[in-house]
């Protein structure tokens, strides 16, 4: 049997990070039922981070402000902006990660036991010990789901895309705006290039997690209003 000092389920933001952080000192073998480093997410964050984290080679755009509009105002907040390539992020975590070290492997998690001196981890290919190991499957853990760990679910719910489209007479900025619908819909607008645009809808939900797929409505016609010609070339949500 394999022995690890940390077993992280999960390879997505969170498992990832802590893979690369953990490898310097430690075995690491992270397990992932998807494709290691998937995410249907979109980021922006701040000049000062992606420096710190040496994640520079990830920004596609760059700006001085974000723009918050509400339904009766808008606030636009300075700041040094960036918007990440969330693929490319992933792929330098993964690449850091195994080059202290870490195993990578697509497996799905089922189960653990607790052992002497750490825990038995069962995949679909087998079993592995670990003196400890980390919980990185999201809200959709089937640990966090075994033992009620989580009482209330708060969430954004989002859905979206990254969009093809045309050159705009005036570039996209990053900003948040509302719909001012019955559902208190908001539009995200992540710029990627003066072509490509990370566009999402997003609702605030109270004990429960949403359905994203219940968005696609509000998303379609929010798409046909702003780039009609548009070509959805990647899934958010």
């Amino acid at each position: 049997m394999e022995k690890y000092d940390i077993i992280i389920a999960g390879a997505g933001p969170a498992g990832l990070t802590a893979a690369v952080e953990l490898s310097k000192k430690f075995k690491i073998l992270v397990v992932e039922r998807r494709k290691p480093g998937t995410t249907t997410s979109t980021w922006y964050s701040y000049g000062d981070r992606v420096r710190k984290y040496n994640i520079e080679e990830a920004v596609t755009t760059r700006f001085n402000e974000i723009c918050f509009t509400s339904p009766t105002q808008t606030h636009n907040m300075k700041d040094d902006c960036v918007i990440l390539n969330h693929n490319k992020v992933l792929q330098l975590w993964i690449d850091r990660a195994k080059a202290n070290g870490t195993i990578i492997r697509r497996e799905t998690f089922k189960d653990y036991d607790y052992a002497k001196g750490g825990v038995f981890v069962k995949t679909n290919e087998g079993e592995y010990f670990a003196r400890l190991l980390i919980d990185a499957m999201g809200s959709n853990s089937i640990i966090v789901a075994k033992h009620k760990l989580i009482k209330r679910h708060d969430a954004w719910v989002i859905y979206g895309g990254l969009i093809r489209h045309e050159k705009l007479e005036k570039p996209y900025v990053l900003e948040y705006y509302p719909l001012n619908d019955v559902d208190n819909s908001y539009v995200g607008i992540h710029p990627y290039s003066e072509t490509e645009t990370n566009i999402y809808v997003f609702q605030g939900k109270s004990n429960t997690m949403g359905k994203p797929a219940e968005l696609k409505g509000i998303f379609d016609k929010t798409i046909q209003e702003l780039h009609p010609n548009g070509k959805r070339i990647q899934d958010l949500g």
